[in-house]
């Protein structure tokens, strides 16, 4: 009986005591039982969640198709439009290029009349070609010629006063070596001729007569001296030269002067004058006649560029003031350049006649552009489907 007591109160206890640990887990049983919900319906949720996101993609997956292919032919259709516009246009240009030259030479400008034309010019400027290669001819010999007749005229004035080389009957002459058996030439002829024809006998100046005639000439009208620039020397007229008098040479040596020695006294020379007039003008000048003519404009300029390499700054300082009044227009301001315009058939005011010519016919209406024929419903249909 104590047994069953015992276990009767055993059984008591664990009853209360599983209870107890019932009510205890309690709590955390529900918060378990609250998460394995909530994670259900988030699978849930999710679930459905995907697949609506998998179905909006495919729509806009296939809206995309759609509207990338009606894009594809509409940039089909308007590269073909394009092209046979580029064409017709190409071909309109052609049409209207071979017109507008035949309607040119025809009526315009005569092709013939240009071919002569421009073989009138090239041969004008073949014959102006061939003249001018003759005149550069005939100057370039007139040159040559000038050249040496310098060289020539120079020999034989520096010949003319070598008289003293010339060979004599017992010395030979500088230019006529004995001992050698090539002689020195110049322009051919030997020197020692040279100096034999140039070494003349000559009349000195101081006592040379002028070769003039004083002999008064009436002129149609009377002169005015009172003119200015008006003097005698159109009394005066050059005649023919007058014969040197025949002199009877002079006993003393010395005393000819024409020959072997200087001219005595105070005669001189045409060159010694010459000489003697430009020493007086390198030397007896003002300062103002020795400088150049525009020296005060050449030092201004110089002082003035010495002036901006000292300067600090490497631009000049200039005060400027802005200009308040507005700067009128020209009198050309409003004006248009008006160009020709370019001439049209339909712009003509009297159509030429011409005879036995049939009237032309056009397939399409006249009067508008290539691009306002509507030609979409040709170009849609030759595309394929």
């Amino acid at each position: 009986m104590e047994f069953f007591d015992l276990r009767r109160r055993n059984l008591l206890e664990d009853y209360f005591w599983t209870l107890q640990e019932a009510n205890n887990a309690e709590p955390r049983e529900r918060k378990a039982a609250i998460k394995l919900q909530c994670f259900y319906r988030a699978s849930m949720v999710r679930e459905r969640w995907h697949a609506v996101h998998h179905a909006g993609l495919f729509i806009q997956r296939v809206i995309r198709g759609m509207l990338g292919r009606l894009k594809a032919k509409a940039a089909t259709i308007k590269r073909a439009q394009e092209v046979n516009m580029s064409y017709f246009n190409h071909c309109a240009a052609t049409i209207q290029k071979v017109f507008r030259g035949y309607w040119s030479r025809q009526y315009t400008h005569c092709m013939h009349s240009r071919k002569e034309y421009l073989d009138s010019v090239r041969n004008k400027g073949d014959k102006t070609n061939a003249w001018l290669k003759n005149y550069e001819h005939d100057e370039q010999a007139k040159h040559q010629r000038k050249i040496e007749e310098e060289r020539k005229s120079s020999f034989n004035k520096l010949a003319s006063q070598l008289h003293h080389l010339v060979s004599t009957q017992k010395i030979p002459g500088v230019y006529n070596p004995p001992y050698s058996d090539a002689l020195p030439t110049a322009f051919q002829i030997p020197i020692e001729q040279h100096l034999r024809l140039q070494s003349t006998a000559r009349v000195p100046a101081s006592i040379r007569r002028p070769n003039l005639n004083r002999s008064v000439t009436r002129t149609t009208r009377p002169l005015d001296h009172t003119e200015k620039g008006t003097t005698d020397a159109a009394k005066i007229r050059a005649g023919p030269p007058q014969p040197v008098a025949k002199r009877v040479p002079l006993v003393s040596r010395a005393a000819n002067t024409g020959r072997m020695q200087a001219i005595q006294g105070p005669f001189l020379t045409k060159d010694q004058i010459e000489l003697k007039n430009v020493k007086a003008y390198d030397q007896n000048r003002s300062v103002q006649a020795s400088s150049h003519y525009n020296i005060v404009e050449r030092t201004k300029r110089s002082e003035a560029r010495l002036s901006q390499l000292t300067r600090i700054g490497p631009d000049e300082f200039v005060f400027r003031k802005a200009n308040e009044d507005k700067l009128k227009p020209s009198v050309n301001a409003e004006t248009r350049y008006l160009e020709r315009p370019v001439e049209f058939r339909q712009d003509y005011m009297e159509l030429p006649k011409i005879k036995d010519k049939p009237p032309f016919f056009t397939a399409v209406p006249g009067g508008k552009d290539l691009r306002d024929y509507d030609d979409q419903k040709y170009i849609l249909g030759a595309l394929p489907p």
